[in-house]
């Protein structure tokens, strides 16, 4: 299974193309949504998402999105969205 281990901000969190998906739904979003917030193709996403590639150090920013957007990462078995209003 692909994860990518991300730097600075995110230190230490991983996210398996699983959990991306399962972010994706906890919000709402679309691939194209996802693509258009953490400025990657959609056809990143897509083929993260179906292990057919793993997300280099500039998608850093999908992971960044999602942690903006209140998603929780719980290692490599799930997430979660933090209930706390951001808006």
């Amino acid at each position: 299974m692909n994860t990518w281990l991300f730097p600075t901000s995110t230190i230490g969190v991983r996210m398996t193309p699983h959990q991306c998906a399962a972010a994706r739904a906890l919000l709402g979003w679309s691939q194209k949504c996802l693509a258009q917030r953490s400025g990657v193709t959609r056809q990143t996403v897509s083929s993260f998402e179906r292990e057919a590639r793993s997300l280099h150090q500039a998608s850093q920013s999908v992971l960044e999105a999602f942690i903006s957007a209140g998603i929780e990462f719980i290692d490599d078995r799930g997430v979660v969205l933090d209930a706390i209003d951001r808006g």
